[in-house]
């Protein structure tokens, strides 16, 4: 039973290592995806509100010039906020991820035992008949 013990805490070991890794791999992607998510973000609605602020400009006075700063923090309040839908939805999807992951390291845990307890039985048959 102590060599079964011994097998049980090395998978386990081996299982929550790989569970680490996977963990720090999911949440390094999803890092990088946010990052690149939130640089083509800014990008797009930097083009753009500059497009529309110069246009306005030159075809406004000083009313519509304040109405164009007015919008300009509304885009941006707005901008802000679908980044921050973005990454909340990715978070969900990566928690779930993660979720999934750690439910298949466990059955496999689990099946590991299952195997290794199998093979002692086996051994100690074996054993017995010898």
């Amino acid at each position: 039973t102590v060599a079964k013990s011994r097998a049980v805490a090395t998978a386990r070991e081996e299982v929550s290592r790989e569970v680490a890794t996977l963990r720090r791999d999911v949440e390094e992607q999803v890092r990088e995806d946010l990052r690149k998510q939130m640089m083509s973000l800014g990008q797009e609605c930097s083009a753009s509100i500059e497009a529309q602020v110069k246009d306005s400009l030159a075809n406004s006075n000083g009313r519509l010039e304040r109405r164009m700063e007015e919008l300009f923090r509304d885009y941006r309040a707005q901008e802000r906020s679908e980044v921050r839908v973005i990454a909340a939805k990715t978070e969900s999807l990566c928690e779930e991820q993660v979720r999934q992951l750690l439910w298949q390291v466990e059955d496999q845990t689990k099946l590991a035992a299952i195997k290794t307890e199998e093979g002692w039985h086996l051994a100690q048959s074996l054993q017995e008949r010898a």
